[in-house]
């Protein structure tokens, strides 16, 4: 058998981890390799004398092997002010890690109450305070990606907490400015209860705190972007909630002092769709299902694109001269026609008189849709009309008198209206619920004697299958959202109350 020597330059080498101590000696020590007469003497080194096993030495490899010195190198690296890396030998942080084509970090935990990962930023000054930071140089990549995976549950992809009065429990800032179409926070979940993106601003102290805020620089970007991509169920692409008794849901702000901005804007591609909902569940009170203002006197504080209806009444308001604990509302005429009018007063001279139709009904009225009323004043008279256009009316009377005049019209455009349509604001979607509950009772009655509902308020089955209506459960159309369990400042998932 050949004999030799074990000798090992202990420059630069770390200790891969082993199931057994090892400390180090500053004491030579000469170890038996072998056994019997074909043993020998090897020298080990002071520092790599194994003092759970003495008299043997530890070997060292270049290749990471347990109970063995594994050489600094690309594959672990301690800097000499103390930065570890893995992968890398200029790690720029207290631990780097490059995984070249695999995860840089994973981590994962089997039990029910703590964070895989979880990252904390102890400072309580500065701007530049992470508790997790996570960035991407990829054209489709994500610098930080939350996946809740399960498919039942009130899970949560991404969730955040700010405690700060001025905090933010999630930040998302997409800065490309060349108008890709980039998302400040995007977040997804599978489930059906389940939360895309969560953010919760718990400060009580009256701080201009954000849940959830989102920027972006881009012309078209988005600071925050809502997407629900199911074809079916009522899905909701953002929705926003508030507790308090002066609080906004959802709040959207278009700063710019020009331009043809939006607060918020809503789009809806569905037959039957809404691209802006809103819904005052309080059965009293002054609320308000959806409340547009303006400050200019120019503005419109609600402008509808299209055509616009109610199943109550459309009124103006105004203060009660008088009496400050009253206001005074007056209704609009309804008609089964899209009708314009002027009206004023003339004098009948030698018999004749003639009214000058004003050019803004001019421009917006058919001009074979004129009706003329005509009424004398201060004294008995037959008046009549010789001709009506929309440039004048020829008044011919057989008595000089004052006279008062109503010209009724109708809208360029609109001559073919039909005022009876295909019922598509009076249908039920909810199995065994009341519908129409805000509705007044004689138009409820109207609804229960022509069968949309019974005689409890609640739709009728069989006349929802002859008009094809599909009517859903109770428990599938819920709106409650169930409040997720939100990780708490050390990273143990805590169930939150409101």
């Amino acid at each position: 058998m050949n004999h030799h020597l074990v000798l090992v330059s202990v420059v630069g080498l770390a200790l891969a981890p082993t199931a057994t101590s090892q400390s180090i000696s500053t004491t030579p020590r000469v170890s038996t390799v072998g056994s019997g007469s074909s043993s020998s003497l090897a020298t080990c080194p002071a520092t790599i004398d194994d003092q759970s096993s003495p008299g043997s030495c530890i070997n060292a490899s270049t290749v990471p092997t347990s109970g063995m010195l594994l050489p600094l190198g690309p594959e672990f690296f301690v800097t000499p002010t103390g930065e570890v890396g893995i992968g890398t030998m200029s790690p720029i942080t207290r631990l780097g890690v490059d995984g070249g084509a695999l995860p840089g970090i994973f981590s994962s935990t089997d039990a029910i109450d703590v964070s895989a990962v979880t990252g904390w930023a102890t400072a309580t000054t500065g701007s530049g305070a992470f508790g997790l930071y996570g960035e991407s140089d990829g054209d489709a990549g994500v610098g930080g990606l939350g996946w809740a995976t399960d498919l039942t549950g009130a899970t949560v992809g991404v969730s955040g907490e700010a405690d700060s009065a001025a905090g933010t429990g999630v930040f998302g800032w997409a800065s490309d400015t060349t108008g890709g179409a980039n998302s400040g926070v995007f977040g997804e979940s599978d489930s059906p209860v389940g939360t895309g993106v969560f953010g919760w601003a718990s400060d009580l102290t009256g701080g201009f705190c954000s849940g959830v805020y989102g920027e972006a620089d881009s012309p078209n970007g988005a600071g925050v972007l809502g997407w629900a991509s199911s074809l079916t169920g009522t899905t909701v692409g953002v929705s926003g909630q508030t507790d308090s008794d002066q609080g906004t849901g959802v709040l959207g702000w278009a700063t710019a002092a020009t331009g043809t901005t939006s607060g918020v804007r809503g789009a809806s591609n569905a037959d039957s769709g809404a691209g802006v909902e809103g819904y005052a569940t309080e059965t009293a009170g002054a609320n308000y299902g959806v409340y547009g203002e303006t400050a200019s006197p120019a503005g419109y504080g609600v402008f509808s694109g299209g055509d616009m209806g109610a199943t109550g009444v459309k009124s103006f308001i105004q203060p009660h001269p008088a009496d400050p604990g009253k206001e005074i509302r007056f209704v609009c005429l309804e008609g089964d026609e899209s009708g314009t009018y002027f009206r004023g007063s003339g004098r009948i001279v030698d018999g004749r008189a003639t009214i000058a139709v004003p050019e803004a009904f001019a421009l917006v009225s058919e001009p074979q849709s004129l009706t003329v009323q005509l009424t004398p004043a201060g004294g008995r008279a037959v008046l009549w009309t010789e001709g009506e256009s929309l440039a004048t009316i020829a008044v011919r009377g057989d008595a000089d008198v004052r006279f008062h005049y109503f010209v009724n019209g109708v809208r360029c455009g609109f001559a073919e209206f039909e005022p009876i349509r295909e019922n598509r604001s009076f249908v039920p979607e909810v199995r065994g619920e009341q519908f129409g509950t805000q509705y007044p009772a004689e138009l409820r009655r109207i609804l229960v004697e022509n069968g949309t509902l019974t005689a409890d308020g609640t739709p009728d089955e069989g006349t929802a299958a002859r008009q094809g209506w599909e009517l859903r459960d109770a428990a599938a159309t819920a709106t409650h959202h169930p409040t997720p369990p939100v990780p708490d400042s050390k990273g143990v998932r805590t169930p939150q109350t409101r």
